[in-house]
């Protein structure tokens, strides 16, 4: 009984310690963008997406958006999740930009970034079956975030030996 009172107390302490949510969400901000350029370059040298790079965002979104808040907590998963998400999407629309950027600069032309941007979620509609394995990839990756930054756990057990 006593370890169990231990465990409420200590859980009751955790859930009244403070959460820095901004400080996590702009972690997550930043973490999601430099996923997004590794998705992009890995792409851009190896021709190929991985997967890999989706559960490894996940990973470092969930814990980075942890470590920025404090603790863990369900609106830290919603964060870490969403901006893992919001990651591989925006790998792929810089992979679809280097192509774009190098193609217009044979051509000797420009590309307009502003209208680029306006366009950002048509040309993720048109991209169509690359843009699902990047989702697919990106919801890995936003479990694997959740997971990260999912409530701890305590308990106490007492087994007879």
């Amino acid at each position: 009984e006593r370890l169990q009172h231990e465990v409420r107390q200590a859980m009751e302490r955790y859930e009244a310690a403070p959460m820095n949510l901004p400080l996590a969400v702009l972690a997550a901000a930043i973490l999601a963008v430099l996923g997004a350029v590794v998705w992009a370059g890995l792409a851009v040298t190896t021709h190929r997406v991985f997967w890999f790079v989706a559960i490894g965002t996940g990973l470092l979104i969930g814990w980075g958006a942890t470590l920025a808040a404090g603790k863990r907590a369900r609106p830290v998963q919603v964060t870490a999740a969403v901006f893992t998400l919001a990651s591989v999407l925006l790998g792929e629309l810089l992979l679809v930009g280097y192509h774009l950027q190098q193609q217009a600069g044979k051509n000797g032309q420009q590309v307009d970034w502003v209208a680029f941007a306006a366009a950002a979620p048509n040309i993720l509609w048109r991209l169509g079956g690359e843009t699902v394995f990047a989702v697919l990839g990106g919801l890995l990756g936003a479990w694997y975030a959740t997971r990260m930054a999912a409530r701890p756990k305590l308990e106490a057990r007492v087994e007879k030996a």
